[in-house]
């Protein structure tokens, strides 16, 4: 999801299984258009939606299999324009996207298999600096990206195998604290998108 059209709404983005790429534009709860992208190769997936260039609408961050990492800069629902970050080693995943220092644009945020937690900030679609978080043990795993202390800058939510759920509150890409929030039973998920509209 993301606002495609810079109305204000949330826009829904589909794939199709032979790659083809499209939005719909939602308006008051109904759908009043849509575009089609074109078709990509399968080798390539979706890992986030942001604001990456602060235009007030939504784009599409790309991950190719071989590890090299795209946006789609997107105006009224059709693609302006493209951006290759470059490659990053396949060991490393995009976590989520959001606004971690509070400068209305949507940052990424990534963990490597042991561990380690960093964030790429960004500006005009560009990575600005990263910044290493830290290592959490790998029985962690990021369930979703939220304010949860309302103070206008994404957090990150983390669950346990062993059921407890935590949050690190976040400020201009730094972490100020921690807060747990207690175990839940293994029979409950979280269901997150992993990334927030700025």
């Amino acid at each position: 999801m993301g606002d495609f059209y810079n109305h204000g709404s949330s826009d829904i983005l589909w794939r199709n299984d032979n790659g083809d790429v499209g939005t719909w534009e939602i308006k008051n709860g109904l759908k009043i258009g849509g575009s089609d992208l074109g078709i990509v190769p399968n080798s390539w997936h979706i890992v986030g939606v942001g604001d990456f260039n602060d235009d007030g609408t939504s784009d599409i961050l790309w991950r190719n299999d071989n590890g090299d990492l795209g946006i789609w800069e997107l105006k009224n629902g059709l693609k302006v324009g493209g951006v290759d970050l470059g490659p990053v080693a396949t060991s490393a995943h995009v976590e989520g996207v959001g606004d971690f220092n509070h400068d209305n644009t949507s940052d990424i945020l990534w963990r490597d298999d042991s561990g380690n937690v960093s964030l790429w900030e960004m500006q005009n679609a560009a990575v600005l600096r990263t910044i290493g978080l830290g290592n959490m043990d790998n029985t962690w795993h990021i369930a979703d990206v939220g304010d949860y202390n309302k103070d206008g800058t994404s957090d990150i939510l983390w669950r346990n195998d062993n059921g407890d759920v935590k949050t690190w509150e976040m400020q201009n890409g730094v972490l100020l604290g921690t807060t747990d929030l207690g175990i839940v039973g293994p029979s409950w998920h979280i269901d997150g998108n992993h990334f927030v509209l700025v």
